[in-house]
């Protein structure tokens, strides 16, 4: 078993409104040990990462405008591990809440001109959604359901000082998915039938979360959609 564990780092909490600074991509096997990495970083061309993003994830617009490479290389080169790996070589892609990150890819491939490939490629991967999975394994936990909630409940003793780097969150995300998929619900499951299993545990998901948000009094726009939001709703 593998997976591509995924994670990436922006400028913005609204994924559809975000802008990529940077990536990581890497090939995880059955013991956790990784394989054909690469952390990619965006010279930030037309956009800004503003202080609240630095403050997360560290990456200044300094450092980026030193060794950042063009968004359009970075989309380049992750589009042919994505392919790869998850089309070519049948291999989920992994990561933590990953309606975010791959709804951000899709977006930042179509400012690129590179919706025609986003449209074939997004469609064709299977995922592993580790905050998905802990909701549907475990729906009477209270409390958050961050990264590093999960690993404590899986007791993955991981050292979070690099918490919110791409390559540590991508890691750590795959850490959790390998414990994941051990439970009897999930463990004989193809990766098509498991995707298409998310989608549906997602919706139900985000239906509850709806039905809070009314009876609190909230307007707040729920998203049905996983793994990615198909509709560009406030794309910049």
């Amino acid at each position: 078993m593998k997976l591509l564990v995924f994670d990436t780092e922006s400028t913005d909490k609204e994924p559809e409104r975000a802008r990529l600074v940077s990536a990581y991509l890497g090939l995880m096997d059955e013991r956790g040990l990784i394989g054909n990495e690469a952390t990619y970083l965006v010279r930030p061309e037309g956009f800004t990462i503003p202080h609240e993003a630095i403050a997360v994830h560290g990456i200044a617009n300094e450092y980026a405008l030193k060794y950042g490479w063009r968004g359009a290389d970075v989309l380049d080169k992750m589009a042919r591990v994505i392919r790869q790996e998850c089309v070519e070589n049948g291999v989920p892609i992994c990561g933590q809440n990953l309606v975010y990150d791959l709804t951000l890819l899709d977006r930042e491939m179509r400012r690129h001109g590179m919706a025609a490939r986003a449209d074939w490629l997004l469609p064709r991967i299977n995922v592993v959604d580790t905050y998905v999975l802990d909701r549907r394994l475990h729906p009477e936990r209270r409390g958050t359901r961050k990264l590093v909630d999960l690993l404590h409940y899986y007791h993955l003793h991981l050292d979070s000082a690099n918490a919110h780097d791409a390559a540590w969150d991508a890691y750590a995300a795959g850490r959790v998915a390998l414990k994941q998929l051990e439970h009897d619900l999930l463990r004989e499951m193809p990766w098509d039938v498991l995707t298409e299993a998310q989608a549906l545990w997602y919706r139900d998901q985000a239906a509850e979360f709806a039905v809070r948000a009314r009876l609190r009094g909230s307007d707040e726009k729920v998203n049905f959609d996983w793994p990615w939001i198909k509709e560009t709703r406030h794309a910049a």
